[in-house]
């Protein structure tokens, strides 16, 4: 909400931007429902590429730049993403190893009769 707020108040006239990082945020949330990791994916990808001129009003709008608000948002960004980049490489490790898993004995035996199958892994949206 301060987000918007902040950036309404510096880009009136931006509102394609706003309303695609709205809707692109509103994409990853739904995709979080039990969805399949390639549709997350996809989502967070949109959602990345909606943020990138979001951020360039930084560089049109100078007074934005200089706001406290733009620069939270700035840096709460950067540390969502690189705490999204340690979860991806913990699930893609947990993956790896489930994988490796359920391919050797005993484990070929015990994984098919309890539901246990190989996962797909998390494919960074870069």
């Amino acid at each position: 909400p301060s987000l918007v707020h902040t950036v309404q108040t510096f880009a009136g006239h931006e509102k394609a931007i706003l309303d695609h990082v709205t809707n692109a945020r509103a994409a990853v949330t739904s995709a979080t429902a039990g969805k399949s990791v390639a549709q997350r994916s996809a989502a967070e990808k949109d959602l990345d590429t909606a943020l990138v001129p979001l951020l360039a009003l930084g560089q049109d709008y100078p007074q934005l730049n200089s706001s406290n608000n733009f620069l939270n948002l700035q840096e709460n960004l950067a540390d969502t993403e690189n705490k999204l980049a340690f979860a991806r490489q913990y699930y893609n490790d947990s993956v790896a190893t489930l994988n490796r898993l359920v391919t050797t004995i005993p484990w070929m035996f015990v994984a098919p009769m309890t539901g246990v199958s190989e996962r797909e892994y998390y494919q960074t949206p870069r």
